[in-house]
């Protein structure tokens, strides 16, 4: 006799929030098809892998330590991201790197470094290098209380067997660009394990002794860029008063593009003897125009009068250009006159007449004043008239004349911001710095009508 198929029986959950019934208590005595489950105890959770673990002690170091009053913590998302894009082998080290840092960091109580973003940034760049570290992170003293100085005394602890130039410590926190970024930070960690500057990848130079020399010692305040020219300058024979001078130029921000034609500027310079480093930034420009129009230009023959001469003459040009594109008032244009008083200093004898003087400082107030103010002081002070229209700026003029108001001399022209009520430029002939005689006569001017100095002006 056949058998008959077995039916299917239908197994009943029976859901409970009482805490007390155990979690797998099956009622059996009363129906053996349905069970009690306790829905208030979590389920079982095996994915806790140490990516995933990591990764959230960091989330939540983050919320703790950078509270953002609800805006976005651009810092904590830019990390995280990288670390996700990590493939799977080498995100789960990189995730235990970055929280066993920041979990020494807690312990040791450096609650302010972790708040400011640029500190973070590169506290996650020191943990992705800990197959470089030299000491262990745990190793580390707090010894400051000062941000700066925590971070630059972690970075030395892990990594500096030798020391380097201190520029290439602002790598690891202070540079946007990151291929530049990662190039200076390969460099950081080749020269702290006692590599010399000759074997270092893209060097923008040519680099000779003298100029890894330099760079090895270059100042504080320079940024890596500012070492490498302070080196070449000095490796050619210049001093720190000009490698100043060629920082501040076109020279300090062009990436070292065409570098075989500024090398030799450099080394120009560099062999001149008496040479006002002021007037370096404007023959740069100069330079820098000429090579762009003729790609054949070059220092040989070149001597430093005829340069000036040349400079002088083309940033004249260049300003009237200027003042003409940008529709300068007519001729015969006029504007009132300033809330500034006008000055006049006396000195000796009128009776005796020789020794009689009378400097005055006045306003120019006509397109055609500033026009003969500036060819007669051989710059540019014409472009200014339409902020002396709006009102934006004021022109003075410093002269030097006799009794019956009769002009002598022109000496020192200069701008006035009306807004912030500061003088921002005082030039002489041919944009000269004025004499301690000159500066003292403006002062006194200055003090009469309570007006500032700009701190960015050339005395």
């Amino acid at each position: 006799m056949a058998k008959s198929k077995p039916k299917k029986i239908k197994q009943e959950i029976i859901i409970s929030k009482n805490e007390k019934v155990p979690k797998y208590i099956a009622l059996e005595i009363e129906n053996p098809h349905k069970t009690v489950v306790n829905i208030t105890q979590k389920t079982p959770h095996y994915k806790n892998t140490v990516n995933q673990t990591d990764r959230q002690k960091i989330e939540n170091f983050f919320t703790t330590h950078r509270q953002k009053n609800g805006d976005y913590d651009w810092a904590k998302s830019e990390i995280l991201k990288i670390l996700d894009d990590y493939p799977k082998h080498i995100r789960l080290a990189r995730l235990n790197a970055v929280w066993n840092l920041f979990s020494i960091l807690e312990k040791k109580r450096c609650f302010e470094i972790v708040k400011e973003d640029s500190y973070v940034k590169g506290l996650f760049e020191i943990a992705i290098r800990s197959e470089n570290f030299v000491r262990e992170p745990k190793d580390w003293k707090r010894t400051s209380h000062n941000t700066t100085k925590q971070f630059v005394s972690l970075i030395k602890h892990l990594f500096v067997k030798y020391e380097v130039p201190t520029c290439l410590y602002e790598a690891w926190h202070n540079v946007w660009d990151s291929k530049k970024r990662e190039k200076y930070l390969e460099w950081f960690i080749k020269l702290t394990n006692g590599a010399s500057v000759r074997f270092l990848r893209d060097f923008p130079v040519k680099i000779t002794p003298k100029i890894g020399h330099y760079f090895m010692k270059a100042p504080d305040y320079l940024d890596v860029d500012g070492a490498i020219r302070y080196a070449q300058v000095l490796a050619n024979g210049g001093d720190e008063y000009l490698a100043w001078y060629i920082n501040s130029s076109y020279l300090g921000r062009n990436s070292f593009t065409h570098e075989d034609f500024w090398e030799t500027v450099i080394t120009f310079f560099a062999k001149i003897p008496m040479f006002d480093a002021e007037k370096l930034p404007e023959i740069v420009d100069y330079l820098e125009h000429q090579r762009r129009q003729n790609r054949d230009f070059s220092m040989k023959g070149r001597t430093i009068n005829a340069l000036l001469r040349q400079s002088e003459e083309w940033h004249t040009q260049t300003a009237l250009e200027r003042a003409i594109r940008d529709k300068m008032p007519s001729k015969n244009a006029v504007w009132e006159k300033s809330p500034i008083f006008d000055f006049q200093k006396e000195e000796g004898n009128f009776e005796k007449g020789n020794n009689f003087k009378r400097f005055t400082i006045r306003e120019l107030l006509s397109v055609n004043a500033l026009q003969k103010e500036g060819s007669a002081m051989n710059h540019c002070v014409a472009s200014y008239a339409s902020k002396c229209i709006g009102k934006h700026t004021a022109i003075f003029a410093l002269e030097v004349g006799t009794y019956y108001d009769e002009i002598v001399e022109k000496m020192v022209t200069l701008e006035i911001d009306l807004r912030k009520k500061q003088l921002v430029q005082a030039k002489g002939k041919y944009n000269r710095l004025t004499t301690e005689k000159e500066r003292n006569i403006i002062n006194l001017w200055l003090n009469e009508n309570q007006i500032e100095k700009s701190k960015w002006i050339s005395w």
